[in-house]
């Protein structure tokens, strides 16, 4: 089995109601391959070329989602165009996906106003399409709500898309950047970038030697430098976005810790060290620190209050999932529609719970999760897979669009037990890679 390594998202509210203006961005993974060909399935929402399925391949009344009218596959489904592909790695965005070979190519699909696609263009993609204005071997990549991170096996780090708060880390603003730049600040033969995680607004990125670095929007300590612009507001309508970092600037408050993960949320950082403490820093709404209160933590701060070790945390719309280096998967925040998979329970959002129902369904260990838009998966280390949560547009894979309260298997179209190596998950929609 993989070793997982990182993933981010997010969610708002308004007037009371969740709102659509959402985005998630979503999982970075390192992990060993088994092989050198992989199986890629997708369910969801499938607008737009999101899960990289063709409009030709979901046509049909059964792939109608039953309220929206849009398209959506209920069950995993083969993705044709990457059944010739070796995937390394995907990360999933605001209506945009990348999938990186493992012969270093990178493919983009979905939205792609901001030139978050890297493909020279703002237009919608709904086929999976090779960025080829990289010129060196992509390892990994991470995808914010508007904008995407590359990584290079020297160790060099890309960007492109909306650039308006730094997040492209270029030492400069813009509106867009169409095919992926170089950040040349990091590009240094005595620190080599090895992953990458996005936020609303901001980047995080995490050196060989364990070093972290961040830029873009410094508001509600997202950066982790001590500095705390703004409330707890998250959105362009409270926050100008005035204070920024424009190129990666190291974090201090970590420079002592040997860091092994970062994972980002809406407005909020995880990272996990090699003895497996995590820390946490920026925007503590919806309790994703696991406190009483939402509180913002400027500089970086251990989570002794939380169980660990820790292999794995994740941040959903709303709630944050942990998973401990023995494979027990613990959920905090708000279990709307079932995310945090402990029934229909009234919980306390700043309280843990350990997730006893994947303890029952899974024989193994649990060994990586996923966080979307209010729902959550797992996966065993014989690669069965979990999922619960909302499941508006089939986003659980489980041939409807319930909610679930609890964790269920999830089966594949043919009626048989999905086996998956990786998974992760995006807004309505989720993408799984079985290693063969």
């Amino acid at each position: 089995m993989t070793k997982a390594v990182t993933q981010w998202m997010f969610s708002y509210w308004k007037n009371g109601r969740v709102g659509n203006f959402i985005f998630y961005p979503i999982s970075y993974y390192k992990h060993k391959s088994k092989g050198t060909r992989n199986i890629v399935y997708a369910w969801g929402n499938s607008d737009g070329g999101w899960t990289g399925h063709l409009p030709s391949e979901v046509a049909g009344k059964e792939y109608e989602d039953h309220v929206s009218g849009a398209t959506s596959v209920y069950r995993p489904k083969i993705v044709a165009s990457l059944q010739n592909k070796s995937i390394r790695d995907v990360a999933c965005g605001q209506g945009f996906t990348l999938f990186v070979t493992r012969q270093g190519q990178v493919y983009s699909s979905g939205v792609g106003r901001y030139g978050q696609l890297g493909l020279g263009s703002l237009k919608e993609v709904e086929g999976i399409t090779v960025i080829d204005s990289i010129p060196e071997r992509v390892i990994t990549c991470a995808a914010g709500d508007r904008h995407s991170l590359f990584v290079t096996e020297q160790g060099h780090l890309y960007t492109c898309g909306y650039g308006k708060r730094g997040e492209l880390g270029l030492g400069t603003t813009c509106r867009r950047i169409e095919t992926p730049q170089l950040i040349e600040s990091l590009a240094r033969e005595d620190e080599r970038i090895i992953k990458v995680a996005a936020g609303h607004g901001f980047s995080v990125a995490l050196s060989e030697s364990g070093k972290v670095y961040s830029f873009g929007s410094a508001n509600d300590g997202h950066l982790g430098h001590g500095e705390v612009p703004g409330g707890i507001f998250l959105w362009e309508p409270f926050h100008s976005h005035r204070h920024m970092e424009t190129s990666p600037r190291l974090i201090r408050a970590l420079e002592k810790e040997q860091m092994e993960y970062i994972s980002c949320g809406s407005g909020h950082v995880f990272a996990i060290n090699k003895e497996g403490v995590a820390f946490g820093w920026g925007c503590g709404r919806y309790h994703c620190f696991a406190t009483r209160e939402e509180v913002n933590w400027e500089q970086p701060q251990p989570l002794l209050h939380l169980p660990g070790p820790w292999k794995q945390i994740v941040s959903g719309g709303a709630h944050t999932l942990g998973l401990t280096r023995g494979g027990q998967v613990w959920a905090w925040g708000v279990n709307h529609f079932g995310c945090l998979g402990v029934g229909e329970q009234s919980i306390s959002p700043g309280e843990p719970q350990m997730v006893e129902k994947l303890l029952q369904l899974a024989k193994e260990p649990i060994q990586w999760i996923a966080a979307g838009w209010f729902f959550s998966m797992a996966v065993d280390s014989e690669g069965y897979v979990y999922s619960w949560g909302r499941g508006q547009a089939g986003a659980l894979g489980t041939g409807e669009d319930e909610d679930k309260w609890e964790p269920v298997a999830i089966q594949k179209e043919n009626g048989e037990p999905l086996q998956v190596d990786r998974i992760y998950a995006g807004m309505n929609y989720a993408i799984a890679v079985k290693d063969e």
